[in-house]
């Protein structure tokens, strides 16, 4: 907690250590109508001097250095006590300022101490009840009250550290989350404009009007990636499964790879055919950039437990390495509580589930590969 501000500002509470010092008064009208003697006039004129730059001093120090302001108030009290009842105020200005030290056990003591030495002087000198259980009642009730205040404040200031954190984690995520959409938004459209490109390019000596349609699917899928991004940015990250399908078939024609589509009729959740439409175009686009296949099926089936969605090819397989792609597909489906299996032992089988809606599994990753796979 840091030290209060005593001038002007816009909070408002600028004004509370002027007003907490109000009680201070109480010591002057005292000496006034109990008609002290000038030496006693002059002792408490001294006290309320000391006691003010004390006072003012408190609001700028915590931890030990709070001692030092406290003991001097609490001194004054009992140096001008015995001759000005009123001077118990500044006991208790003294036990509200051991929350200030900065750890509850020290605090308590302090307080302990503070009850104890007005005890201790009551018996001394032999005050009546009068004055000494209030006194002590008060200093018991202002010290508990600003202990507990201070270590409310320190639990606020350790719960808003906390909240920091959590959106600091929550930011990390949200830039991975962006940084994986775009990935799979881009990366596969690219793939297939390079690959057609490719394409137009061998064609455009031997077959022209081959070549313009290569070069027209160019520019329609350049456009849909376009408005694919402008979606994702609106927070509509991709067309859906359905239209993912579509996608597919699409890409693996332009590859010259043979694609094999079964698909159960199944109504999925928004979440769920995001989650797969982003799986289906990240394994498509590994497939066309990686695998040397000729054929490619794809089947998405269901269960009681899970949705299931395979990706199949009679590819290389072998040896392959992880890359951000596979990643962010782990990363999504784990999220959601799905899983994801790879077979790269005999060309490439990628396996994402999803649980149902009566089921939920606890995320997991499986890798199978071949030996000497990284």
């Amino acid at each position: 907690m840091g030290p209060m501000r005593l001038l002007p500002d816009k909070s408002g509470i600028s004004w509370v250590p002027y007003l907490c010092l109000s009680p201070v008064l109480l010591v002057p009208l005292n000496a006034y109508f109990g008609r002290t003697s000038p030496g006693e006039w002059l002792a408490t004129g001294l006290a309320v001097a000391i006691f003010l730059p004390l006072y003012f001093w408190s609001f700028w120090v915590r931890g030990w250095k709070a001692v030092l302001p406290l003991a001097g108030m609490a001194t004054l009290g009992l140096l001008i006590v015995p001759f000005n009842s009123s001077a118990n105020v500044f006991l208790l200005y003294a036990s509200a300022l051991v929350g200030f030290l900065g750890d509850t056990k020290r605090s308590v003591a302090a307080l302990a101490v503070i009850v104890g030495a007005i005890a201790l002087q009551s018996w001394l000198v032999g005050y009546s009840v009068g004055y000494w259980a209030p006194t002590i009642v008060m200093a018991v009730v202002f010290g508990g009250f600003c202990i507990n205040w201070t270590e409310a404040e320190r639990s606020n200031a350790r719960l808003h550290m906390k909240q920091e954190e959590i959106e600091r984690l929550a930011t990390i995520a949200e830039r991975e989350r962006i940084g994986r959409d775009l990935h799979d938004l881009l990366g596969h459209t690219l793939s297939l404009n390079v690959l057609k490109a490719r394409l137009a390019n061998k064609l455009i000596n031997k077959d022209v009007d081959k070549a313009s349609q290569e070069i027209s699917d160019i520019e329609q899928i350049s456009r849909d990636a376009l408005q694919e991004v402008r979606d994702a940015v609106q927070g509509y990250r991709s067309a859906g499964f359905s239209g993912e399908l579509e996608n597919a078939l699409l890409a693996l024609e332009a590859a010259d790879i043979t694609g094999e589509f079964s698909t159960a009729d199944i109504t999925l959740e928004p979440t769920q055919d995001c989650v797969l439409a982003m799986t289906l175009r990240e394994a498509i686009t590994n497939v066309i950039r990686h695998s040397d296949a000729k054929r490619c099926h794809v089947s998405l089936s269901t269960s009681d437990a899970a949705i299931k969605l395979e990706i199949v090819d009679d590819g290389r397989g072998g040896r392959f390495v992880e890359g951000s792609g596979l990643s962010g597909m782990r990363e999504r489906l784990i999220s959601n509580g799905g899983a994801l299996n790879i077979d790269s032992s005999d060309g490439m089988k990628v396996t994402a589930s999803l649980p149902s809606k009566s089921s939920r599994q606890t995320p997991q990753l499986t890798l199978v590969k071949t030996a000497g796979a990284q």
